[in-house]
């Protein structure tokens, strides 16, 4: 597995060595020893697959408050999405920036995005298909967003015709710093 960090402390891009024959190929797509060994401190605990019909579907940003801060390990399996990450641990010295980045379906490529980071996506394609572990199970009461427009953050999605996305998505109030750890 290759390990492409960038500016931000603990989000890489995960590249699986790919083994190509004449039936296809073979892409390991966990190892627990990899990651250890490239000191990513993420262990799956929870897997969930995500299947979006329409194009220009928006999922997100979403994040858990301290102390049920969550993981992700995000591979599009079918179709492609436009995923962005923004840091919201304040001792960072990459608090409240984001970045995107586009996946794409059926290439293995996997982004690790720490805890610390609300992460969302859109679909760039109908019928777009994400596989996603988490490190820790979904926790309903500590589970929270920004919304996909925040005017603080000015996120950049691509241009499609057309959106959609949940009313609890769409109402997510402006960020304030405090909604990081509590309510």
């Amino acid at each position: 597995m290759n390990f492409i960090t960038n500016k931000f402390s603990g989000v890489c891009l995960v590249e699986p060595l790919s083994f190509p024959d004449e039936r296809g190929s073979f892409s390991r797509l966990w190892c627990d020893h990899e990651f250890a060994k490239e000191t990513f401190p993420f262990r799956p605990e929870q897997l969930n697959f995500v299947r979006s019909i329409q194009q220009g579907t928006i999922r997100g940003l979403h994040y858990q408050k301290a102390p049920y801060q969550i993981a992700k390990l995000i591979s599009c399996l079918k179709g492609s999405i436009h995923n962005i990450f923004l840091d919201l641990r304040p001792e960072s010295p990459t608090y409240l920036q984001w970045e995107g980045i586009t996946l794409t379906g059926p290439d293995p490529r996997m982004l690790l995005v720490p805890e610390g980071f609300a992460n969302g996506y859109q679909t760039l394609e109908e019928n777009s298909e994400v596989f996603y572990m988490i490190n820790a199970c979904h926790n309903p009461s500590a589970e929270t967003g920004i919304r996909w427009n925040d005017p603080r953050f000015g996120f950049k999605w691509k241009e499609i015709p057309g959106r959609t996305i949940s009313e609890k998505d769409e109402n997510w109030p402006d960020f304030r710093e405090r909604s990081v750890s509590g309510p």
